[in-house]
């Protein structure tokens, strides 16, 4: 990515006005009948002398009107083709051309976290106003610490046109800032012509402050009995609060809570639970406890779930929403406690377009069925497996331990996808491993 640096000024030429006059070519000039004996006329008095005068003038006074100044931060960007000027606390962007991805119009304000004297682990609140001549759809911005790592605490939205939008974003620094650290702006769309105003830049570390709203979270609301999930309790800057206390509202409760951790009980049962920091009480959200597990619950083609932590005893999925290069559409989706099946409409190639994962509490062996409506290849643990087009073909893999990974696709040399099929998995049988 090519940086251009630009400064915040475009500076303005002043020319100082010279006279001179030449004597008079006329050889008829009249004789001068009473020479005034001092030949160097008096200029003018002023009728309001300075009754203090500067007894060291400056010899080269500032032109006027004055230079316009660089401003605190230096601009730079992606594209080369924006500019960037400064005035009052003002720094004016042209925008030049259209992106439709963030990545592909930045703008890089340097470095106001290094000004503020931050360092990995502080709380810390960025806050910079924004205004632009038309719309952004999806306004960007985000302060990053490394640039390499690309590590750091972002926030988007929409930004309305001729609106001046305050962005606030809240977060813990995750790296100690170095020379590349930056707030970086990233416009998504139609942004070509456009004129972006960028002022008040502020980075400040968040130390004490009072706590005055508690917000309570959890990864899911629903859970079946004998399983847990955890509590999580945040502030009105939300950041965590370590030590919230969680309690139950509903009343004879069958399911516990210790600590952050909510049990299900052995009864189908919806429960209320509240978070608590000091005097202040969080509203109360609803967890569904049910008696039977809802193996479908991370099984539908509208969530996505992180691979690298899938969740344990259940079937999960990631679907390619044209990320990667081609697009998945998923239907006719079930899960059991021993089979899932899927058809899968695909157009482009990604090998990985579509994953499926098995999240694992415990080292474990597997077993298991796979059949594929059309021949090819699939990856089962970084294992590429032949498929022909309505056999079963067995998988059994031992000590196995994180996840089951599944890719609809041949990672392999020639990488190619399974593309549209029905695909099943069947006998599905985890034990441990000793």
């Amino acid at each position: 990515m090519k940086k251009l640096k630009i400064f915040g000024a475009a500076v303005m030429a002043a020319s100082l006005l010279f006279t001179s006059c030449a004597p008079a070519e006329n050889p008829t000039d009249p004789e001068i009948v009473n020479p005034d004996p001092d030949p160097t006329p008096d200029p003018d008095p002023d009728p309001n002398p300075d009754p203090n005068p500067d007894p060291n003038p400056d010899p080269t006074p500032d032109p006027d009107p004055k230079p316009v100044e660089n401003g605190e931060f230096t601009i730079t960007f992606s594209d080369a083709n924006n500019a960037v000027t400064y005035k009052d606390g003002v720094y004016t962007v042209s925008v030049a051309n259209a992106n439709d991805s963030e990545w592909g119009n930045q703008i890089f304000i340097a470095n106001p976290n290094k000004a503020a004297g931050v360092a990995a682990g502080d709380k810390i609140h960025t806050s910079i106003t924004l205004e632009a001549d038309k719309e952004i759809t999806t306004m960007f911005v985000k302060n990053q610490f490394n640039g390499v790592l690309y590590s750091g605490i972002d926030t988007q939205k929409n930004l309305p046109a001729n609106e001046a939008t305050v962005f606030d974003i809240y977060g813990i620094v995750a790296d100690n800032y170095d020379e590349t650290s930056s707030i970086v702006l990233a416009l998504r769309g139609n942004a070509a012509d456009t004129i972006l105003k960028i002022s008040e830049v502020k980075v400040e570390k968040l130390t004490d402050y009072t706590v005055n709203k508690v917000e309570i979270k959890t990864s899911t609301t629903t859970i079946s009995a004998g399983e847990t999930v955890k509590l999580s309790a945040f502030d009105q800057y939300g950041f965590e609060i370590e030590d919230a206390v969680f309690e139950i509202t509903s009343e004879n409760p069958v399911s516990t809570i210790s600590g952050n951790v909510l049990t299900g009980g052995n009864a189908a049962e919806t429960i209320t639970v509240v978070a608590k920091s000091g005097d202040i009480v969080s509203e109360a959200i609803s967890i569904i406890v049910s008696v039977s597990k809802d193996y479908a619950k991370y099984w539908n083609p509208t969530t996505t779930t992180e691979g690298a932590n899938p969740p344990a005893d259940y079937f999960s999925i990631w679907a390619d929403q044209n990320w990667c290069g081609s697009n998945v559409v998923l239907s006719d989706m079930t899960a059991t406690e021993t089979s899932v099946s899927l058809t899968q409409t695909v157009t482009g190639a990604c090998w990985f377009g579509t994953q499926i994962w098995y999240g694992l509490s415990k080292t474990s062996n597997l077993s298991f069925k796979v059949t594929s409506s059309v021949a090819g290849a699939i990856t089962v643990n970084d294992v590429v497996y032949t498929l022909e087009a309505d056999t079963a073909k067995a998988i059994t893999l031992e000590n196995v331990s994180g996840k089951l990974a599944i890719q609809l696709g041949q990672h392999a040399e020639g990488e190619t996808s399974l593309g549209s099929c029905t695909f099943t998995i069947s006998d599905f049988t985890v034990t441990a491993a000793e």
